[in-house]
């Protein structure tokens, strides 16, 4: 049986005045997820919610991801801060990297949380199921038992370089939740699938010369920050473990799927990573106001099954979901209520849309020369 731990934070003290990054982006999911049957009572033991997460990360783990000088500014920013401020890009369209009161304990409290899930996925392969008093899935220590994990906390992570916080991210919780699967449990390779319209160059910097974390990110082209071309592939002993795939503008389901099927899951198998994570933004929705791609709430139905059947087949189900980005409130809830049920193996309940009826028609020859390209690349 399909189980799934989840945990939601909706920091409310992290906010900033018409910012699209906000409390009430979780609340939206929250809201979506209300509304689904598998949320409501969860009788059959398929869904735990992760109880409070531990205060403070493992011993020197911050310090393996960010810089020292990075996380005191980060603390004493909040500690500074009467309310909310921008603390860069202040000139931004889309809106500041900004800072409030509480901002260090939230992005704080997201990382720890991003942790322990790594923490339950790694108890559930590791010891066999029983059942606890209250019906639901529990492993060694009380922690419950799942296949997969999902942690829809804010605020966001995946641009944080270690040094530097950038584009609504303060600290990098796949990263961070990465080296802790490798430190803490010893798993050697993890694979980090970013779906996320924009490219998670805080990630690729962390890992560029480590071939212990293969990146695959999946992002639109010539848009903000800037990096995340076919040349950016690794460096040093790290050679080849990034592999970007920058998606031209109006791509949607038919070129993520192609993507995924035939870089995705060939680069996934010759890896065989210990642990898969996905970086999951969800602004790559059409109604989503940042950017250009053109999901829908059934493609990231679609996209989750495959990397739970991923999982599966390299390593037993181990699988983590990060949130990262989404903008339109209204299809961000339908789009992480659509992961939900493909985690649980179950099916859609939004179809596709014709292609006929999205705003604009999918360049599929433009994708069909990336696809190409990236295969050459890496030799896929």
């Amino acid at each position: 049986m399909a189980r799934l731990v989840y945990a939601i934070e909706v920091a409310p003290g992290h906010q900033f005045p018409g910012h699209p990054e906000c409390p009430g982006r979780v609340e939206a999911i929250q809201q979506a997820l209300q509304r689904l049957a598998v949320f409501l009572g969860c009788a059959d033991g398929q869904v735990t919610q992760l109880g409070a997460p531990p205060a403070h990360l493992p011993e020197g783990l911050l310090e393996a991801v960010h810089t020292a000088e990075h996380v005191a500014e980060l603390r004493a920013t909040s500690a500074r801060l009467s309310g909310p401020t921008a603390v860069r890009d202040p000139d931004d369209p889309d809106g500041p990297t900004y800072a409030t009161p509480t901002s260090f304990d939230d992005a704080l409290k997201a990382a720890c949380t991003a942790v322990a899930l790594v923490d339950a996925l790694v108890a559930s392969s590791s010891s066999s199921s029983s059942s606890s008093a209250d019906g639901s899935a529990a492993g060694s220590g009380g922690r419950p038992q799942a296949t997969s994990a999902f942690s829809i906390c804010r605020p966001p992570g995946h641009h944080a370089t270690a040094a530097e916080q950038m584009g609504f991210c303060l600290l990098n919780n796949a990263a961070l939740a990465a080296r802790h699967a490798q430190r803490a449990h010893g798993l050697q390779k993890v694979l980090i699938l970013d779906w996320d319209v924009h490219h998670g160059n805080g990630t690729q910097d962390l890992f560029y010369d480590d071939p212990s974390v293969l990146l695959i990110d999946l992002h639109q082209a010539d848009v903000w920050p800037g990096s995340g071309a076919l040349d950016e592939t690794g460096a040093g002993a790290g050679a080849g473990a990034t592999i970007n795939v920058p998606l031209p503008w109006y791509s949607g389901q038919a070129a993520f799927q192609r993507a995924f099927e035939r870089v995705v899951a060939p680069a996934a198998r010759r890896f065989a990573p210990d642990l898969i994570i996905v970086s999951a933004g969800y602004d790559a929705h059409f109604k989503d106001p940042l950017e250009k791609l053109q999901l829908q709430a059934g493609s990231y139905h679609w996209l989750a099954a495959a990397v739970r059947r991923l999982a599966e087949e390299l390593c037993g189900g181990r699988l983590l979901l990060v949130l990262e980005g989404g903008y339109n409130q209204q299809a961000l809830g339908q789009s992480v209520a659509e992961t939900v049920l493909a985690l649980l193996g179950k099916p859609s309940a939004h179809a596709l849309l014709d292609p006929a009826q999205l705003p604009h028609p999918e360049p599929l020859e433009q994708v069909e020369a990336v696809i190409e390209l990236v295969r050459r690349q890496h030799g896929l």
